[in-house]
């Protein structure tokens, strides 16, 4: 089950427990499977396997492929978009598509709109530690977190 598996890796990344045996294990079963995930699932296993910094190439390619389908495309939220891509900029792993995707989907309208100060942060920082510069993309979320104000942004979200 795709959301078993998702939710399982992210509470032993929450607890910082990795076994490289089973993450590797678990890595395979994704790749080789059929399973439809949906984006969040998609986005927290992303998290997971870099916040633990254990990089499966194989497992981060077939992520995006999986974020980047159609259906992916349509539902993906600001939240899962800026977890999807900081878990890439983490884990050092630049998808061009995926990258040039997940910017065209945050610019639209009603996607821009529920961007928070923590996923502006993070969307801004991933793009810009994977040298991949997004100038509609970055205008937009400027142009957000002006609306929103500074004071709302913690030191935290600033410090990334």
């Amino acid at each position: 089950q795709p959301q078993n598996i998702a939710n399982t890796l992210w509470g032993i990344a929450r607890i910082g427990h990795r076994n490289n045996r089973w993450m590797q294990k678990l890595a395979n079963a994704i790749v080789t499977g059929k399973q439809y995930y949906e984006t969040q699932h998609i986005a927290n296993i992303a998290w997971a396997y870099a916040t633990l910094r254990y990089k499966n190439v194989a497992l981060m390619n077939r992520l995006a492929r999986m974020a980047t389908s159609s259906q992916s495309l349509q539902t993906i939220t600001s939240h899962g978009i800026s977890i999807l891509v900081w878990a890439y900029a983490t884990m050092q792993h630049r998808i061009p598509m995926l990258l040039r995707q997940m910017a065209d989907r945050a610019v639209q309208p009603h996607v821009l709109q529920t961007f928070t100060p923590q996923g502006i942060a993070c969307t801004l920082w991933a793009y810009s530690k994977l040298a991949y510069l997004q100038n509609s993309l970055f205008d937009n979320l400027i142009d957000k977190a002006s609306t929103i104000g500074i004071r709302k942004f913690s030191l935290s979200n600033l410090a990334m």
